[in-house]
């Protein structure tokens, strides 16, 4: 019963391990996203002044 304990314990910590890089992987994908949004920002500026 005891190391079916820690053996739950262990899958907790994965999960939660899991979660957190999930999260992580999550706030990567919107930063990438905030920068393609700048960039295209900057290419229609850059549009508006050329024309």
């Amino acid at each position: 019963n005891k190391k079916l304990c820690s053996v739950d314990k262990a899958n907790v910590l994965d999960f939660e391990q899991l979660r957190e890089r999930e999260r992580e992987r999550e706030r990567e994908r919107e930063r990438e996203r905030e920068r393609e949004r700048e960039r295209e920002r900057e290419r229609e500026r850059e549009s508006i002044y050329t024309s």
